[in-house]
């Protein structure tokens, strides 16, 4: 059994196709879902093979807008218009699939971490990572810092400016200094000047319970959940932690949490419409929302019988 393409226009058969046996379909879908499997493990070599199909779609963009419009009837102009749109579509996967892929959180915690240069009070300092998958987000994390752009504040692709100021930069450097006594340091851009500081990463089991108000990232490993309630709560700061997995699961953790903000598969934010504060040395009372509010007035008791 066969079926076969029929030019519209001319009504002319381009070609004939042997129609699959049902057997031999469910074999190709096998084969396909074994071949997923395998694909699925190397990002790169798929990207290659994407850019092999963009070269020989480039090479081939006539060919292919004329069988689009002998098979369809389509307006050649339109055809090409198609092929050329599916060309940029294939330019628009190779380069933003790897970061598109990223897991959710680490393209959360890169963020996090680096904005306003790492000098932010809600700025993810350390990383808390189950031995299971410290590994790769250990990676995912280096991939990310090692992409995001640095340079001048005012171009508006750039993510990574300089500190705030030359004393910013040697009190950061003097942490990494001494980070480096406790650990693995690894930092992941070269040649600046100024007042830049590379996005760096510190792989360390040592208590480290300073504030690194740069783009320093402090990442620990941890086997159970006691364990990793108890490094969270190493430190002398309390202003918000971010808790990442199975929501039900997270949400058993936040009481034991030391922090006045805590997000679950969200990074820290600032919002006008929730307390804002911390615990410990992190500050006295609340802005924003109505508490915030409050905080600027006196409280005054009225008895009247």
């Amino acid at each position: 059994m066969s079926t076969r393409t029929i030019n519209p226009y001319t009504e002319q058969v381009l070609r004939e196709y042997r129609v699959e046996t049902l057997e031999g379909v469910r074999s190709k879908i096998a084969a396909l879902g074994k071949a997923q499997q395998e694909w699925e493990r190397d990002i790169n070599t798929r990207l290659e093979a994407l850019r092999e199909v963009k070269k020989r779609w480039a090479s081939n963009l006539t060919e292919l807008s004329e069988l689009m419009s002998s098979e369809m009837g389509k307006s050649i102009s339109q055809s090409e218009a198609e092929v050329k749109k599916c060309a940029l579509l294939l330019d628009y996967v190779i380069e933003n699939s790897e970061e598109l892929l990223a897991p959710e959180p680490i393209k959360n915690c890169v963020f996090a971490r680096l904005q306003n240069n790492g000098q932010s009070c809600i700025a993810s300092k350390r990383f808390i990572v189950h031995e299971k998958v410290y590994n790769d987000f250990y990676k995912g994390m280096k991939e990310g810092f090692s992409k995001i752009k640095i340079g001048d504040p005012l171009d508006k692709t750039t993510f990574l400016g300089p500190l705030s100021s030359r004393e910013q930069k040697e009190t950061v450097q003097e942490q990494v200094k001494r980070l480096r006594s406790m650990g693995q340091v690894e930092q992941l851009a070269t040649g600046l000047k100024g007042n830049f500081e590379p996005p760096t990463i510190v792989k360390t089991d040592a208590l480290f319970d300073e504030e690194v108000f740069g783009p320093v990232a402090v990442l620990k490993k941890f086997k159970t959940y006691e364990e990793a309630i108890r490094i969270a709560n190493e430190t002398p700061f309390g202003l918000g932690a971010s808790i990442w997995g199975e929501p039900e699961e997270a949400e058993k953790l936040v009481p034991n949490i030391e922090a006045g903000m805590v997000f679950v598969n969200k990074i820290v934010v600032s919002d006008p419409r929730l307390p804002f504060g911390g615990v410990k040395k992190s500050g006295i009372g609340y802005e924003l929302s109505s508490y915030g509010m409050l905080e600027f007035t006196h409280k005054r008791t009225v008895w009247v019988n």
